[in-house]
């Protein structure tokens, strides 16, 4: 994960972040361009503000293995910092996205939301079998993985990097920001006519507590509407302890593809 996050700066606000050096699938995940291109906003913004809110386009598909050129506008700094990004492979545009950085505040009230139990040092970490997944350890996933049937994204799990990461919040945020791309609303509904994801198309997320990505993380998404061959579903992180770290809202294609869905992927 720190890999994606070594980027280099090539001008006044633009950043040359590195493709995935081991990538499981050609294509580029959408939630490392989310990641690095929230990244490259913090260095832009004072020490001590934080990721608030996101919002991003996933406009073309990238190449996995290609390093993204990310351009920064600096829009605000009178009420938090609020950064436009985009990203480019090429002369593709192929992301962008808008964020919100503010310091944190105390709060009145606190919620905790309840989560499964937590994985013991005994837990059965699966292996990756998606770009998605490179850099996250999971386990307790939902749908199940079943050997020599199509792979359907995960719609609950348990997830952590694989790596330990420094204390930096920042840090933490980023990676967290790449797990809210993981999986699909849609994976457990079962239903031969409806998908059970595709492409993104557009994200959003909302930061609440501090909470470390390098410990595991209860990952819920639940489908909301799925017309006009676009499905929307909800989601949040949530911390061990029950902090959620994460509120997002993603919309993804839905037009059938038989020949990725139905073909046998875990052998």
């Amino acid at each position: 994960m720190l890999e994606l996050f070594d980027v280099t700066a090539t001008a006044t606000d633009r950043y040359l972040a590195p493709g995935m050096a081991r990538p499981l699938h050609d294509a580029l995940f959408g939630g490392q361009a989310v990641a690095q291109s929230l990244w490259c906003a913090g260095l832009t913004v004072d020490e001590g503000l934080l990721p608030w809110s996101l919002h991003a386009y996933f406009e073309r598909p990238g190449v996995a293995s290609d390093p993204l050129d990310i351009a920064v506008e600096r829009l605000d700094d009178e009420h938090g910092s609020l950064r436009s990004m985009r990203a480019y492979q090429g002369e593709r545009e192929v992301f962008s996205m808008r964020a919100r950085f503010r310091s944190a505040e105390l709060s009145d009230t606190d919620t905790r939301a309840e989560v499964p139990p937590v994985p013991g040092a005994d837990a059965v970490i699966l292996a990756p079998t998606k770009n998605a997944m490179a850099n996250v350890a999971t386990t307790e996933r939902y749908p199940e993985l079943v050997e020599g049937y199509p792979w359907r994204p995960p719609q609950t799990f348990w997830g952590r990097t694989f790596d330990r990461l420094p204390d930096d919040p920042m840090v933490h945020a980023c990676a967290l920001a790449y797990m809210s791309d993981m999986g699909s609303g849609f994976s457990g509904i079962g239903d031969g006519h409806i998908p059970p994801g595709g492409p993104s198309l557009d994200h959003a997320a909302w930061f609440h507590h501090r909470v470390r990505a390098d410990e595991w993380c209860w990952n819920d998404l639940q489908p909301i509407v799925n017309a006009n061959a676009r499905a929307l579903y909800r989601g949040t992180i949530t911390s061990h302890t029950g902090a959620v770290a994460i509120t997002l809202m993603q919309e993804m294609s839905m037009r059938p593809n038989p020949a990725f869905w139905q073909t046998a992927q875990v052998q």
